[in-house]
């Protein structure tokens, strides 16, 4: 069945080179190409060869539609957003302090990075961005009218409201801007139950928003679509725990100069020994002193298994 007409109807083969020109133009969005979209296109003739027939349509439908932004991008993005958000009457340096969503383990995150380059490229006062904003004394948070959390990317929803949630008190009364490049459609969803239940002022400023990619008009069948990515998901031999729609399933394709989030459907990003994705998933090497406990404890099962034989 046809999923979608990328078929020469002549040569009644796919146009896989038309398709990576398409992509190789959409990726670098009028720049140069950077490093990793280079990467992508010079393994892109070995990536599709190594997918079965019947899944080639499939893939090729999906990294085409792909949102990759490279780095001058998010930097020019970066820029636009602010300025969005000074067009705002009620936004001045008097009333309005910058933050970023903290990791659970206190490492630095995509957040921290993108509030670092948010606050370069726009000049932000050093004076009113906070890296810790329960620093800040009760009688001076009085004076702060709106809070600015920004990030690359929001797939759920959940980080920044788990964010907030830390002091949700200290919300109540403020105005809360959520500033991302690309934020999926569920994510801006529960953002405004959440607003609503709890009565937070919450105001998401986004470059695009994103909707599920098996509710987008992209098959002429999307539940036979889904049912091909699973098949393909088992067939690439992707661990179940990477969920073959993405993190709590929100079937996004978007990835980024640094790195690609683990909501984008893993065809995308997830390598294995026998598959090389185009656009893999940054994943750093902990070191010796972070791996003890785990390593002490894989020997230790491992001693106990040799005993129980």
């Amino acid at each position: 069945m046809k999923l979608f007409k990328i078929y020469n109807e002549e040569e009644k083969s796919l146009d896989v080179q038309d398709i990576k020109e398409i992509c190789k133009n959409k990726w670098t969005a009028g720049f140069e190409i950077d490093e990793r979209t280079k990467n992508a296109l010079d393994n892109f003739d070995n990536w599709i060869s190594k997918i079965p027939d019947e899944y080639k349509e499939l893939s090729l439908i999906l990294i085409q539609n792909l949102e990759y932004y490279p780095k001058k991008l998010t930097n020019k993005l970066l820029i636009e957003l602010h300025s969005k958000l000074k067009e705002l009457p009620t936004i001045s340096d008097d009333n309005t302090i910058y933050a970023y969503i903290k990791s659970k383990d206190g490492k630095t995150n995509s957040s921290n990075e993108y509030w670092a380059m948010y606050k370069l490229f726009n000049d932000l006062n050093r004076e009113i961005c906070y890296e810790n904003i329960n620093a800040i004394k009760d009688w001076q948070w009085n004076h702060v009218q709106n809070i600015v959390f920004i990030d690359d990317f929001s797939g759920t929803g959940q980080s920044f409201i788990k964010e907030l949630q830390k002091s949700e008190r200290r919300y109540y009364g403020k105005n809360i801007y959520f500033i991302t490049i690309c934020i999926m459609e569920d994510a801006i969803e529960k953002i405004k139950d959440y607003s609503q239940k709890k009565n937070i002022n919450i105001f998401p400023i986004n470059y695009y928003m994103q909707k599920k990619t098996f509710t987008r008009n992209l098959f002429n069948d999307n539940m036979n679509a889904k049912d091909l990515l699973l098949k393909l998901t088992v067939y690439l031999k992707i661990p179940k725990q990477e969920s073959p729609l993405g993190f709590n399933e929100s079937e996004s394709l978007v990835a980024f100069h640094n790195n690609t989030p683990n909501n984008t459907l893993p065809v995308i990003r997830y390598d294995t020994e026998e598959y090389t994705s185009l656009f893999p998933r940054r994943h750093d090497r902990k070191p010796s002193w972070q791996r003890m406990k785990s390593e002490k404890k894989l020997r230790k099962n491992a001693n106990y298994n040799n005993k129980s034989i």
